[in-house]
């Protein structure tokens, strides 16, 4: 399967459903990421932002969304793509969003 186009990948990122999803593969993300050791690479910031996803789910979903419908890694993702690989794509893409600011 072939990476999305960029305009899929746009729209997929606006997809109510799909956010819905994103959303709560992040808040499981966050709950893993407060559990893990805090000497873990980047921890610190990986945790500012768990807090920030446990605190304001709704509000930080959309960056997420847009991280996964754009990560090159994620080929052909879709609202059909299974739970297990959003879960995955999510916490490829958790760094990213840590250290980005």
């Amino acid at each position: 399967m072939a990476q999305n186009t960029l305009q899929v990948s746009w729209a997929l990122a606006k997809d109510p459903a799909f956010i819905r999803k994103i959303m709560y593969a992040a808040e499981r993300a966050a709950i893993a990421v407060q559990a893990e050791d805090p000497e873990t690479a980047n921890h610190t910031e990986r945790s500012a932002l768990a807090n920030a996803i446990l605190h304001n789910l709704k509000g930080e979903s959309a960056k997420f969304a847009q991280a996964v419908a754009a990560d090159p890694g994620a080929v052909g993702i879709s609202n059909e793509t299974t739970d297990n690989d959003l879960l995955f794509t999510v916490s490829s893409v958790f760094n990213a969003l840590a250290l980005g600011g």
